[in-house]
């Protein structure tokens, strides 16, 4: 694992923004206009994430709208490039701790693989299981498998 932590600007939001190597974003200086049309000069910071889903998010401004981007996903694309098929998701190996976007533990994977991961570490997000373990036909809610509760703490990744 690399120990330098490298910067680079994070793709379409050049000039704006950057992420690190180590997973941590901030906004660049730069010179902004107020609401009122006055010009100032906003500071570097590093942005604090929250957590979506089990994994870390973080909301980043262009033209006065923002848009959340998880933070896995914008280590992978400034590092390595845009996924190499469409379809492709991030996955976080050898280590599956979504909080770990150390760019050495991040890789672009299909859906399958990412799932074949999951199932074989028994390490599912919570939507995930919500979503899909639902009996066919079932109106019910989620069914949770094996020992109940304790099941489903033990697979939640948080």
């Amino acid at each position: 694992m690399t120990t330098t932590e490298e910067w680079r600007d994070v793709p379409g939001f050049e000039g704006m923004y950057e992420v690190s190597s180590h997973g941590r974003v901030r906004s660049k200086r730069r010179l902004l206009t107020r609401r009122n049309g006055s010009p100032y000069i906003a500071k570097s910071k590093i942005k604090v994430p929250y957590v979506f889903r089990g994994y870390l998010r973080v909301a980043l401004w262009r033209d006065g709208k923002n848009k959340a981007l998880f933070v896995h996903r914008l280590v992978l694309l400034a590092f390595a490039g845009p996924p190499p098929h469409e379809d492709m998701q991030a996955h976080h190996f050898p280590d599956p701790d979504p909080s770990n976007n150390h760019v050495d533990n991040l890789s672009w994977v299909t859906r399958a693989v990412n799932h074949e991961e999951m199932v074989m570490r028994n390490h599912y997000p919570l939507s995930y299981l919500i979503e899909f373990s639902r009996e066919p036909g079932s109106d019910d809610g989620p069914v949770v498998w094996g020992d109940g509760f304790e099941q489903l703490d033990r697979t939640v990744p948080f």
